[in-house]
């Protein structure tokens, strides 16, 4: 494992403790996490403001969750997976990742000893997200576990539910798994 720090020109930072070759992305927070009125907010999340509703004391702006146009989030297309179509994520999808693949990473480090009991577990093992769909307008954010053992992914993918955190605030993640990455077209 290895700390690591990095400024990119984007203005997102790195750092934390990852296995080699995986690192947690931070985005720059100028409000702190607080959103109006005290209420904590993830900052990588789209709020709509309504001024709809008043108190007392006057208009109040109260946030509300937006669902993400997914479309805005389909990238040039992958492949083919099980009469879907892939495409790579690009917007809102690309930032749930940068979010929770290295708490998945994470997990799967906490958790190698349970995962060592399924098998094979030298074979190499990854965890990509794509747009998956039949067209790019149903196409959902989809992280996909790719590994040749069915019960290892299988066992990531429950893992990854029980750890209820993770995925909490992206409900609208789906999770897949397959034995190769999409075909290409």
């Amino acid at each position: 494992m290895a700390e690591t720090q990095e400024e990119s020109t984007s203005g997102l930072s790195t750092t934390g403790t990852a296995p080699q070759g995986i690192s947690t992305v931070m985005a720059p927070n100028s409000t702190g996490g607080q959103g109006l009125s005290g209420i904590q907010m993830n900052p990588s999340v789209p709020i709509k403001i309504s001024e709809e509703q008043t108190s007392s004391n006057g208009p109040r702006i109260i946030p509300m969750p937006c669902q993400p146009n997914w479309l805005d989030s389909v990238g040039e297309k992958m492949g083919e997976l099980g009469g879907n179509s892939c495409w790579w994520p690009k917007g809102h999808a690309v930032e749930i990742l940068q979010v929770t693949g290295p708490k998945v990473a994470n997990l799967l480090t906490i958790h190698r000893g349970e995962l060592a009991d399924c098998g094979n577990t030298e074979e190499r093992t990854t965890f990509p997200m794509f747009m998956i769909g039949k067209t790019p307008g149903d196409a959902r954010p989809t992280l996909l576990v790719i590994s040749k053992n069915i019960p290892l992914r299988r066992k990531i993918i429950g893992l990854i539910k029980e750890e209820d955190n993770i995925f909490k605030p992206y409900r609208e993640v789906k999770f897949a798994e397959s034995p190769c990455p999409p075909s290409k077209i």
